[in-house]
């Protein structure tokens, strides 16, 4: 009785207060993150975001089904998408409370429940207050202080709160990229801890690394060891993944092998992103803005309803700017960028149980680059001791050739490079996505996608140099098909189950024709290199894949949970390559781009991979995991000149990965810790090393096993209302374990002590591209303007990187020391969200630093010495690329 006055009291109570809530404005659209999880969550969760009060009897809190909401709606619509498809009903009353009931029981009541339909929820849900106010022993309301945002992810192939997921995963909420001004995910990746995205050279040649390991794209025989996925797409080039960072819901960096829940390889790790689907709303947003450098861009967004069951969205972006490098050479500013593209989604629902998605993308890029700076133009030796001498009269020796050296500062962005290629490259795809919901709310899951990928150079020299050596033409293009098809099972079972099989085709062509200019200087034993010596390369390959992955979670109880999963792929590749050279080239040229016509290759490959994780949710707010998983990247051929006889086939690379870890939020939300610990083991890694004798074309090897291990911590967090905290911190221990046939840097003066003629034991050595600590830190200031509708908010974040060797042959020249990157952001916005104005600067400190380094490319064609005989030696210099230097601007949003 007194239970039964309580509930009728506080149902009193909150009717008396929902004026507050009702004045709310009933057509304002929130930016919700809402996963798939129980009712009492999803609600708890819409009350949160929103400001909402609600209402709903009690033991309807642990009930499973509710579909995720992601993206801008209002209150009403978050109800439909949320309860669409499931038993209960819902809608807001007269004075702006949510209510929820189900179906039946508004019928017992005597009102008809409609089955579908936005106004049919909103009827059966204002006769649910008698209900709610019967039945409700808890009644959660909106959220008294800010909280922190929860994320939405689709790491496992559901959506579900990142939370919820037992394994490492930074995700960054759209909300969070256009607050931080990320353009891109090379901008992204700045400030993700044991993550990295880096173009050097070439768009082509754009590397991912996770943990401190992924493969260049530099040879297109190679394919990456971390996964990238856009909207359920695996891009097979890493240079696809370029332009803006516009419309997107999610970017999730999943680290470990994740062979089990997707298609392709993915023995490292994953990068998946996630854009926003349409809506039957009106949406659109307009940004633009300018800054130093030329810097111009612009990027629109619009979307909404066709018709009743169909809706559209597209966005739109270019971008534009001038070089950050002074060219010394030519008196021009090189490594610019321009890029612009597009891509648009159509979505239709015939029914409640299938949704068609179509989605198209273009985008295209061409850059004047992308030129290094000679850090040491020397070819300076080093002994054993450490200590170091200068290696002959290169200065003297290029002056007298007529190529004056003048740019001998270090860290200035000056550079001196006699000609600058055009780099281009160009993306598009059309896909189709089906989600059908059959055999009792399982989902049915089709992904169909064509692509296309290409990247053109275009006078292409890559010695850096006031003097030209060689010119070359390179085309590279990827033709390619995939059909993913899984079914997922309904969750909260005793089981829940996800299966699929992955079809996949691509065609890669690969030719380059390159051409001797007048800066060959050296002489070789067979003499000097005669300008216009001419050499083509064709690598053509089909690659030809299927694979059936699956996991299977036992609910032990509702705390306790134990997954286990596999995967079997196999892949036959099939290619033809030769190199050749047009007749009457010097001896020379032959001595360094030897005639190979190689031919007709084949390889097929089947493998076993798999993983297991337990969980247990101690409290609803923390959550421990274990981990384990096997990833395999499959062999191939090498696509790049070397030598006849030189092993073109190298053989697939593995891995097994150990995390353990926890996931929790703290004081009243106000807190979310995330803590991983981990333990990677990879064996035979597929290494790309420059050919020594030259510094041109490369050779690719299976090179050893090595050990990564570390903890990962990212949190986020609100201690008031008007701020925001964010950061991660990344600790990593790698080292080569068994690498003894390591290839030597150039030029040192000792006895190889490798297990290989002229190699050097690397065992015990630590890997490049391994800082020991990463660490990232921000956060936001909010503060409203009293009397008005607008607020000014200040937002700063940081980031640091411990210093690491740049090549794989650890060549001591290659450390880069630590660094730190400051960027700051100030405006102004109206308190709704609808529009903004934003000042910024990114490198605040101006940081010289270089996100690579190489030996001198080409410094086998310059002599470094008058000859004493017939071969005199050759140059070998050091360069390194330039991370962006400090850049500023301005730039203002409106969404409609």
């Amino acid at each position: 009785m007194w239970c039964w006055l309580a509930r009728c009291l506080l149902a009193a109570c909150l009717m008396f207060s929902a004026p507050a809530a009702a004045a709310q404005d009933t057509e304002r659209r929130f930016e919700l993150h809402i996963a798939e999880s129980t009712l009492g969550a999803a609600l708890g969760a819409l009350a949160e975001q929103t400001g909402a009060q609600l209402l709903y009897p009690y033991d309807l809190a642990q009930s499973r089904g509710m579909n995720p909401v992601e993206g801008r709606y209002t209150v009403a619509e978050a109800l439909d998408e949320m309860l669409r498809g499931t038993p209960f009903s819902g809608g807001l009353t007269a004075s702006g409370v949510i209510t929820i009931s189900r179906a039946n029981a508004a019928n017992a009541l005597g009102e008809k429940a409609m089955a579908s339909g936005r106004k049919g929820r909103l009827l059966a849900g204002l006769s649910a207050l008698a209900v709610g106010v019967a039945g409700a022993s808890a009644v959660p309301t909106g959220s008294a202080h800010a909280k922190v945002d929860e994320i939405i992810v689709t790491a496992q192939k559901r959506s579900e709160s990142i939370q919820d997921v037992p394994m490492s995963v930074a995700a960054y909420s759209g909300r969070f990229i256009e607050q931080g001004g990320f353009n891109d995910i090379n901008d992204l990746g700045r400030f993700i801890p044991n993550f990295s995205m880096e173009s050097t050279n070439t768009m082509r040649n754009t590397t991912v690394r996770i943990r401190g390991i992924g493969s260049p794209g530099s040879n297109p025989g190679i394919e990456s060891s971390v996964g990238m996925f856009l909207d359920g797409v695996y891009m097979p080039s890493a240079g696809q993944i370029f332009g803006e960072l516009m419309d997107v819901a999610t970017v999730e960096v999943l680290r470990g092998p994740q062979g089990t829940l997707y298609g392709r390889n993915t023995p490292i790790g994953a990068v998946n992103i996630t854009t926003k689907k349409p809506s039957q709303e009106f949406e659109a947003t307009v940004r633009g803005g300018g800054g130093n450098y030329d810097l111009r861009h612009a990027s629109a967004v619009v979307g909404g309803g066709l018709a009743p069951e169909v809706s559209a969205r597209a966005t739109a972006w270019i971008r534009d700017r001038s070089g950050y490098d002074e060219n010394l050479a030519t008196g021009d500013w090189v490594n610019d960028g321009h890029e612009y593209g597009a891509r648009t989604k159509l979505l239709w629902t015939p029914g409640e149980d299938v949704e068609v998605l179509a989605t198209g993308f273009y985008s295209h890029s061409n850059a004047d680059c992308c030129v290094a700076d000679i850090l040491n133009p020397f070819g300076r030796y080093y002994l054993i001791g450490g200590t170091g001498n200068v290696a002959y009269n290169y200065l003297g020796t290029s002056a007298a050739d007529g190529f004056i050296f003048k740019n001998f500062e270090e860290g200035d962005h000056k550079v001196q490079d006699a000609e600058v290629g055009l780099d281009e490259s160009e993306t598009w795809g059309v896909s189709a996505t089906v989600d059908w919901s059959i055999f009792g709310d399982h989902t049915l899951t089709s992904i169909t996608a064509y692509q296309r990928w290409e990247s053109v150079l275009t006078h292409f020299t890559t010695d850096h140099l006031p003097q030209d050596t060689v010119t070359s033409d390179q085309v590279q293009r990827n033709d390619t098909w995939s059909e993913e098809l899984r079914i997922a099972s309904p969750t909260g079972n005793l089981f829940d189950y996800l299966g699929g099989i992955f079809l996949y085709k691509q065609d890669t062509l690969y030719t380059t024709n390159t051409a001797a200019l007048n800066g060959n200087t050296r002489w070789f034993s067979t003499g000097l290199i005669t300008p216009g010596d001419r050499g083509a390369t064709f690598f053509d390959q089909t690659t030809k894949a299927w694979a059936a992955f699956g996991t299977l979670t036992l609910n032990a109880t509702d705390k306790w949970s134990i997954t286990g999963g596999l995967r079997y792929s196999q892949d036959k590749k099939n290619a033809y390559i030769t190199h050749n050279n047009q007749p009457g080239v010097s001896a020379a040229w032959l001595a360094a781009f030897p005639t190979n016509i190689v031919g007709h290759l084949k390889r097929s490959e089947s493998h076993l991979t798999w993983s297991a994780n337990t969980r247990y949710r101690w409290t609803p707010n923390f959550m421990t995991f274990v981990s384990a998983a096997t990833g395999l990247k499959t062999g191939g051929f090498n696509s790049r000149r070397q030598a006849v006889g030189a092993p073109v086939e190298f053989e697939e690379e593995t891995s097994i990965s150990y995390e353990a870890g926890f996931k929790s939020t703290l004081f009243d939300d106000r807190l979310q810790l995330n803590v991983t610990a981990y333990h990677t083991t990879l064996s035979d890694f597929q290494e790309s090393t420059v050919n020594p004798l030259t510094n041109v074309g490369f050779i690719v090897g299976n090179a050893g096993e090595r050990e990564v291990k570390g903890v990962e911590l990212e949190f986020s967090a609100v201690p008031t209302d008007e701020i925001e905290l964010f950061g991660a911190l990344a600790y990593m221990k790698a080292e080569f374990t068994d690498r003894p046939d390591g290839q030597c840097p150039p030029g040192f003066i000792r006895t190889p002590d490798g297990s290989k003629p002229n190699s050097c034991n690397f065992t015990g050595s630590t890997p490049e591209k391994s800082p020991e600590w990463q660490v990232s830190l921000g956060g936001q200031w909010t503060k409203p303007l009293p009397n008005t509708s607008l607020s000014y908010f200040l937002r700063a974040d940081a980031s640091y990187t411990s210093e690491h060797y740049q090549t794989v042959e650890l060549d001591p020249r290659s450390i880069q020391d630590g660094y730190t990157l400051v960027n700051l952001r100030t405006g102004i916005q109206a308190q709704d969200g609808k529009w903004n104005i934003t000042a910024w600067v990114k490198n605040l400190t101006d940081e010289a630093y270089t996100i690579d380094r190489a030996n001198q490319p080409l410094g086998g064609f310059v002599r470094a010495s008058d000859p004493p005989n017939a071969a005199n030696q050759a140059a070998i210099g050091f360069v390194g690329f330039y991370g962006p230097p400090r850049t500023l601007g301005i730039e203002a949003t409106i969404h409609f």
